[in-house]
């Protein structure tokens, strides 16, 4: 009489790093390979300020990377983002929008921002820039 042995293979086997913990998919997340042969899917559930794949990268708003910022997210594909608060742009919210204030022009001139460190007045009427 001929047996048939199971091999069991752990899909959890440690791919996940020590921030992370391995999560196996339910029966919709199983897939058969070309062979025949099931396999079970998995996948790794990062820790707090972890992310990637394995969860083998650091990520860290509480460092305070931006400047400016208004909200930090830590995100799976880059180490954050800065959101940062009006009148600042940049990866680093490092960069003022606008220099132009209330006061910029005179005689009733309107301010316009070139980029984010020049400004132009446009006069009004008759009157010209000097």
């Amino acid at each position: 009489m001929s047996s048939c042995s199971f091999n069991r293979v752990d899909p959890c086997d440690n791919r996940c790093s020590s921030n992370s913990s391995c999560q196996l998919l339910d029966q919709f997340g199983t897939t058969e390979d070309p062979e025949g042969q099931r396999q079970v899917m998995r996948a790794c559930v990062c820790d707090e300020g972890f992310a990637g794949e394995f969860c083998d990268r650091k990520v860290d708003c509480s460092s305070k990377p931006c400047l400016h910022e208004y909200v930090c997210f830590e995100l799976s594909d880059k180490p954050f983002i800065c959101i940062c608060e009006p009148g600042y742009a940049g990866e680093l919210c490092d960069m003022p929008i606008g220099l132009c204030t209330a006061t910029s022009c005179e005689n009733g001139g309107t301010c316009y921002n070139l980029d984010p460190l020049s400004t132009f007045c446009l006069c009004r009427g008759k009157m010209r820039t000097s």
